[in-house]
């Protein structure tokens, strides 16, 4: 069900000011501290730093999809590396941490990735870019050793931190559950595309761009000017048909 980007980020926000201070941890830091994780470092079925990481885990998945240019389901797909680009094989997704503070996104596994070729993805969300150095340390701190991929991690306050998944399709059903309670309505991969292409349009200086501009607007989607178009004739065609199963027939997210 369609929500605005505007108003997906302020629920994002609301649901993040709400965790950390739940948690009593200050959310404009760039890391938890020692003392903050010595504190909640306890043995507990219910809440520690495993369940708080647990619903950062939620939470941070939805902010790559909504401050930032949503791609489909390669989240899950991404390898965390600091190395530079040039020095590693081109046939898996990586995120990339810079010195400082750059992250990008290496895509040269994706769906439209024939007609496009590698796509180089900047994360321009300070906000985002910060939940994601968050992330790192926090579960390096709890897996005791750097990991090698964002999502999806087990955890639970009383088991060991592990790895789930990677699988793209379990991604975006995981995707829907971790925005109940956040989002007003239960979101998908293809929603929060929808959100980003809506936004992009309905801006003020769309108008005024190059067909050249447009097609780099677009891009950051990995797909074509054409594709972002039709997403919005395919979201009026199915508000006035109200059949929102023609919706997701017409266009696959994955």
């Amino acid at each position: 069900m369609y929500v605005s980007l505007t108003d997906m980020t302020k629920q994002l926000e609301e649901g993040m000011t709400m965790l950390f201070a739940e948690y009593e941890v200050p959310e404009s830091a760039k890391k938890i501290s020692n003392n903050d994780f010595a504190r909640w470092c306890i043995p507990s079925d219910r809440k520690n730093t495993k369940s708080f990481a647990r619903d950062f885990q939620k939470l941070l998945m939805l902010a790559c999809y909504i401050l930032q240019p949503a791609l489909r389901s390669d989240w899950s797909t991404l390898e965390y590396t600091t190395a530079a680009i040039n020095k590693l094989s081109a046939d898996q997704n990586r995120i990339q941490f810079l010195r400082g503070g750059r992250i990008r996104i290496a895509m040269n596994k994706f769906k439209n990735v024939k007609h496009m070729g590698a796509q180089i993805v900047e994360i321009d969300s300070p906000r985002l870019k910060r939940y994601l150095r968050y992330w790192i340390d926090l579960l390096t701190r709890l897996n005791g050793a750097v990991p090698k991929q964002l999502f999806i991690w087990r955890l639970s306050p009383d088991k060991e931190v592990k790895l789930s998944t990677i699988n793209r399709e379990s991604f975006a059903k995981t995707l829907p559950r971790a925005s109940e309670g956040v989002i007003s309505k239960r979101q998908t991969v293809n929603s929060f595309r929808l959100a980003h292409e809506i936004a992009l349009q309905r801006d003020g200086k769309y108008q005024d761009m190059t067909v050249g501009e447009r097609g780099r607007a677009h891009g950051k989607l990995l797909h074509s000017h054409r594709t972002g178009l039709i997403y919005n004739w395919q979201r009026v065609f199915v508000l006035r048909s109200n059949r929102r199963s023609v919706y997701e027939r017409v266009y696959d997210p994955f």
